[in-house]
């Protein structure tokens, strides 16, 4: 778990998981928020509590979106949609989804000394 620290109180908490991959096992629409992954692949995902989340990208042949993973029941998971500069968009069943560690995940913060 990588928690990001705010004046001494977690501000969030990220996930991490080796290797989780899976598809969608039904088809979703740009505002949808919640996915449900093909049968039995959930388990290979976090499950996340308060503050804790995970990424998730979802991809097609055409498109990819990050989205911030809040809730895992089963092959079902709760999101947040386009994070990182991606835009939400549909996909359909069958399409990509998979644990990638985004920046956001990473924890890294980049300041710039001023000159």
């Amino acid at each position: 778990m990588l928690s990001i620290i705010l004046f001494g109180a977690p501000v969030t908490s990220s996930l991490i998981s080796n290797n989780a991959a899976s598809t969608l096992a039904s088809s979703i629409t740009d505002a949808d928020t919640n996915l449900v992954l093909a049968t039995g692949d959930g388990a290979l995902f976090p499950s996340p509590t308060g503050i804790e989340w995970f990424p998730l990208t979802l991809q097609s042949s055409a498109a990819i979106e990050i989205l911030k993973a809040t809730a895992r029941s089963g092959d079902s998971i709760t999101v947040e949609r386009a994070q990182e500069g991606t835009t939400a968009m549909a996909f359909s069943a069958g399409d990509g989804t998979d644990f990638k560690v985004t920046f956001d995940a990473s924890g890294i913060a980049t300041f710039n000394a001023p000159a």
